[in-house]
Parts: C-alpha cells; structure tokens; sequence
C-alpha cells in the first residue's frame, strides 16, 4: 500500500507537469503571432487584415475546442494531445516559409520611412524632441508659432500605398467640430485629410495615398488670430508608408492561421480529461489551478524568446515561427513518451469513480453520445458555466489585445510602463490569482468552484471601478495595483469556470464540456476585438472601460444562479 500511494504521488506530479508543460509550448506557439505582428506589418500587411486573423482565428479556436474535446472523449488523450502539437508546428513551419509559399520567395520589405523632409516657404520647422511615450523616445513637435501663422514640415511619397504616422495635440479645442480655432492637419496633394485639435493622447492614423507616382505630404500646425490652450503645439512620430503586400502572401498567411488556431483546439481537451483521472474531487481544484500557470509559463516564455532575443537581435519575422515550430516538435515527442492517460497505464488501481474512456465500438459510441447529450448539451450548469465564461473572456482579452494601446492612450503611460503593467496583470497578479482561487475552493468552498467564481466576479468590478477611476497624471504604482488585482480576479475564473465545467459533467465528458465553454469563451473576441477598437474610434476609452465593467458584472450575476450546485456531480457506470 505504501508502494503504491508513493508511485501515485510520483505519477501524479509528473503528469501535472507534464501536461502543463506540453500546453506551455501550444500557448508560444500561438501566442508567438502576436509577437510578429509589428514585424509582418513591414511586409505591407495591413492591421485590418492581421485583426482579421485574430478575430476569426479566435472563433475557429473556440469551435474548435469542442470538436477536438469530443475527439478526445473519444480517444487516447496522449495521442490527441501530441498530435495536435506535433501538427501546429508544421502549421508554424509552413508560417515561418509563407513567402516562398506564396510568391516563390520574391516578397520584399514594403514599408518605407518618408525620407528628405523639408520645411515650406515662410513657416515655422517642426524640431525634434525627446518623448517617452513613443516607441524610439523621439518625436518631432511644431515650432513655437505666433498666432495667425503656420508650423509645418513636408515630404514625397510614392503611390498607390498607405501612409501611416501617430500624432496627437494640446491646443484649443473648437466646440462646435470645425476645426476654426488652433489645429493640426494632414495636406496631402493640397488637400486636407485629417484634423485634430483639443488635448489628446496619441493616435494612429492610416491613410490610403491613391493614385501612381509621387505625391506631395505635409503635417501642418495652424494657428488662428487670438488665444492659445495647453501646450500650444502638436507631435507627429513613426511617419511611413507601405505598399500592400500581395494578395497571394495574405491569403496563405490567414489559411496557415486559421489551422493553426483549429488544431490549437487539441491542447486543452486532453489536459481537462487527464487532470481528473489522477486527482481526487478535493484536490482537483487546487492542481489545476497549478496547472493553469501553463498560460502564463507559455507567453511568459515567448515573450523571452522573441521579445528579449529573436526580434532584438534578428528583426526576422520567420524566426518568430521556425524556432518555435522546432521546439514545439520536440516537444510534441516528448508528450507522446511521458504523459499517461491514467492510472492503470502505469499499472496502478484507478481513483475511486474515475475511469479512463475510449470509444471503440458502436455501441461504446451509442452509449458516450448519449451521455454527452445528457450530461453536457442537456445540462443547464454547463450553459451557465459557458455563458458566464463569455463574460470573463471579454474582460481578460480586452486587458491582454487592447492592454498596450489604452493603457498609453487613456492613462498617459509609456510603452515600457504599459509593457511592465501588462506583464504584472499576467505574470505576478494572473497567476497569484489562480492560486489563491484554487485553495479558496477546496478549503473554503468544499470544491464549488463556482462559488469561489462568483467573488472573482466581485472583484473584476471593483478593480476595474477602481483602475477607471485612477487619474493619468497619478504615479505608476497607483496605476498598477488595481490593474494587477484585475489580472488577480479575472485569472480566478479563468481557471476555474473549466474544473466546474467537469465537476458538472463529470470527467466521461470534460473534454466536450471544456468545448463548449471554449465556442462561447472565444465568441468573446467579437467584442473584446472588433467591438471594442470599434467603441474606442467613436466614443473613447471610457465606454471601453463600461463595456468591461458591465461584463464583470454579468458574469458574476449569471454564475450566482447556479449557487447551490452540488461540487460535483456522480458519474454513472
């Protein structure tokens, strides 16, 4: 007996890490796109089409974690997992050779800073100064102007392509939107594009140059006859343009996405189906709580790998791919010798009321479809579970796409202050977050996961209630704590909405539970992807930062309904 408990203790710890390691890798080499993208920028693909990847690429990911969770009810979670990973690194390789793919090997770099600036006749030049809030920590500002006159600086691009720059103002603002007082504009060919005035954060524009040949661009600070406001200037960095890239090269690269996001769906399933086949009900919680850091390993280490190594030091954005489809092949070996589906592979008894399952015939099949349809589709517990992950999804991915841009644009950060604060939501308040949730659950709660998710929900609102309310002029550390206790709270259900959803299910179909709350969970890039940047553009970051609050509040209220739900429910024979 003591033989045994000792090499169940031994197995269990080595799958734990073994399948948090093995969804480590599938998390960088997903999450490594992300990373490339201001690379493939440079190759003339345009942020509406790489949002296009990330939106449908997210849905696809979503579905497909059903679909491969039904698959692995069905089958060896080992092989599934394996084999998932072993296919989104070829799907990477292929990524990372896209070109020759595509155009043979002929794409060039598309995108051209605007060279040989000049000033025009009889205005004031533009001079360079230091800015911290832009990448390079240089912009260009307007020189000091006397009302009535002009500062402004020119260039010549060559068309058709698309010019891009940030700019932002602190002058007058004119009420009524004409732009009559102090402004700043984009003349391009003698024609007045864009307008901004007011005290603004920084923007970035694009805009279409038709049209061949060369064109005559000027950015232009304009002052009216009487009063001045703010700082009285304006500031333009990052001013390019970029030929589109070839429609063959797009097209290959979305394709190659979009089935790495499929096959992404295989890396879950088999964690959610193993987990509770090696732990007992009262300890389920804290372990997979354990193994939820695997999100945090994984782009904790892709940031390493390409943000401290491969992009510094290479600027290439196949290696983004190559290096990772290489590890991740390895990797894939690996699983396929080390993880075990259950007890019994390693010839020990199973955990009471725990039995691993495999489909082999049809009657086997009969019986699982059965099952599922009662326990999964017909289970009102995983519609709760599924919507209230919809919510939450919403929040964590608003906080991980948009983290960057509003938290420079609406808090006044840095890019390396809205880097540090977005690595705090993730590494040190995510996953103290996860953590803590688990033991709450399992000593507090007498493992009712959705109980402990019903004050994670508390506690969204009230971090971000707090974080909304902090001004842009309050120091770092005051941003940063209530920013790191969103990262603390959402990571929470993050965890634990998918233990719940296999307490309800029971373990014979966790994988296709975990897949429903995967199709509604990634549903949620519709709004914190599109929906958002969209409310951004036309209302600003304040409905941005309602729209958040408004979802932690749903979510807490749709997983209270389901309070007096059983920890777990009894699996049949």
């Amino acid at each position: 007996m003591t033989k045994t408990r000792k090499s169940l203790g031994w197995w269990q710890w080595e799958t734990l890490l073994v399948t948090m390691g093995g969804y480590a890798l599938y998390y960088i080499i997903r999450k490594n796109f992300s990373l490339a993208m201001p690379l493939l920028r440079d190759l003339g693909i345009s942020k509406v089409q790489l949002g296009l990847f990330l939106t449908v690429g997210g849905i696809l990911y979503g579905i497909a974690r059903f679909t491969n969770g039904i698959l692995t009810d069905r089958n060896s979670a080992r092989k599934v997992m394996a084999a998932g990973l072993f296919i989104c690194a070829v799907v990477n390789f292929m990524f990372g050779v896209s070109d020759f793919i595509s155009l043979g090997g002929a794409a060039p770099k598309l995108v051209k800073d605007v060279a040989e600036v000049s000033v025009p006749a009889g205005a004031v030049p533009f001079s360079r100064v230091k800015d911290e809030n832009v990448p390079g920590g240089e912009a260009l500002r307007s020189g000091e102007t006397a009302h009535g006159q002009c500062s402004s600086f020119a260039a010549t691009v060559v068309g058709p392509s698309e010019l891009s720059f940030k700019w932002r103002t602190s002058c007058e603002k004119d009420p009524d939107g004409g732009f009559s007082r102090d402004h700043a504009e984009l003349v391009v060919d003698g024609e007045v594009l864009r307008r901004r005035d007011g005290v603004t954060g920084w923007k970035e524009e694009a805009v279409p140059i038709a049209g061949e040949g060369e064109h005559a661009v000027e950015w232009r600070y304009v002052k009216d006859g009487a009063e001045s406001a703010g700082e009285d200037a304006a500031w333009i960095v990052g001013y390019r343009y970029s030929f589109a890239a070839a429609a063959a090269l797009v097209w290959t690269m979305f394709i190659l996405y979009v089935l790495n996001s499929y096959f992404q769906g295989m890396g879950v399933g088999p964690c959610v189906k193993t987990l509770p086949l090696w732990f007992p009900p009262n300890q389920l919680a804290s372990k997979q709580a354990i193994w939820n850091l695997s999100h945090s390993i994984g782009a904790g280490g892709g940031f390493a790998l390409l943000g401290w190594w491969l992009i510094p030091h290479f600027h290439a954005w196949r290696l983004c791919f190559l290096v990772p489809a290489g590890i991740a092949m390895a990797g894939a070996v690996g699983i396929l010798f080390a993880m075990k589906d259950s007890p019994e592979d390693v010839g020990l008894p199973p955990l009471p009321d725990r039995k691993v399952t495999v489909v082999k015939t049809k009657e086997e099949s009969a019986a699982y479809k059965a099952f599922v349809r009662d326990h999964v589709l017909k289970n009102p517990y995983i519609w709760i579970l599924a919507t209230s992950n919809f919510f939450m999804n919403t929040v964590r991915l608003a906080a991980l796409d948009w983290g960057p841009t509003f938290l420079m644009e609406s808090k006044g950060l840095s890019f390396a202050a809205a880097a540090t604060l977005c690595f705090v939501f993730e590494i040190i308040g995510g996953n103290l977050g996860m953590l803590v949730a688990g033991w709450v659950s399992d000593h507090v709660f007498g493992s009712r996961t959705h109980r402990t998710c019903v004050f994670c929900f508390l506690g969204i609102v009230l971090a971000v209630a707090a974080f909304w309310a902090v001004p842009a002029s309050a120091p770092l550390v005051v941003k940063l704590l209530p920013f790191a206790l969103i990262g603390f709270f959402v990571y929470g259900p993050q965890a634990l909405l998918g233990i719940a959803s296999t307490q309800q299910a029971t373990p014979r179909a966790a994988a296709a539970a975990g897949g429903i709350l995967g199709v509604l969970g990634y549903l949620a890039t519709i709004v914190s992807g599109v929906g958002l940047g969209w409310m951004s553009e036309r209302w600003g970051w304040d409905a941005v930062y309602a729209t958040i609050l408004v979802c932690g509040v749903l979510g807490g209220l749709v997983v209270l309904m389901m309070w007096k739900a059983p920890a777990e429910q009894v699996q049949e024979a």
